[in-house]
């Protein structure tokens, strides 16, 4: 029996132990941080996971690996007579500028000069603040002793959700940002 689990860990374990490190997924959000905030809770706490920690930065989220998943992540990292381990998502974010996209794409638009004197001069492409919001993913796994240890997930499966996850977050929190308001 210890044979087939310990054969049975390897093959499990051995797609986490080729998978490559990529850049965290990250996207420019056109919307103001408390939309972004807003669709991000909404998307999380119906699917089941509690905020664990909020600054003006960060939003760190977790919830419990039950069923299969969690009982295998359990057996090829943890300890078995722990807590269930966690998935992590850490959302951090930063003020940044973004231009409109015909100032960003090189057509600028000739305007007449004051005055109306026939001359014209190039419009500035309009810059206005966004939000680069940058995901990463953990689990976070009771070792040896019930001692908690989270570990990366970054792998491009785990890259290619939390760029869709993002790219939701995204349509919606401009969505939101363009509703006309009653």
């Amino acid at each position: 029996m210890k044979t087939l689990s310990l054969v049975l860990a390897l093959i499990l374990a051995a797609p986490l132990a080729m998978a490559k490190n990529e850049p965290p997924a990250s996207i420019v959000i056109a919307a103001p941080v408390d939309a972004v905030k807003s669709a991000i809770v909404a998307r999380l706490t119906s699917r089941g996971y509690h905020l664990e920690s909020d600054s003006q930065f960060q939003m760190v989220w977790s919830k419990e690996m039950d069923g299969g998943k969690g009982m295998i992540a359990q057996m090829i990292a943890g300890n078995a007579n722990c807590a269930m381990p966690k998935h992590i998502l850490s959302l951090t974010f930063a003020v940044t500028t973004e231009t409109d996209a015909a100032a960003a794409s090189g057509n600028d638009q000739d305007v007449p000069a004051a005055f109306g004197m026939g001359e014209t001069a190039k419009t500035k492409p309009a810059i206005h603040d966004a939000i680069a919001v940058t995901g990463t993913q953990q689990v976070d796994v009771a070792g040896a002793l019930c001692v908690r240890q989270r570990t990366e997930l970054n792998g491009k499966n785990y890259q290619a959700e939390m760029a869709g996850f993002l790219a939701d977050i995204k349509a919606k929190s401009e969505a939101v940002k363009t509703a006309p308001k009653n």
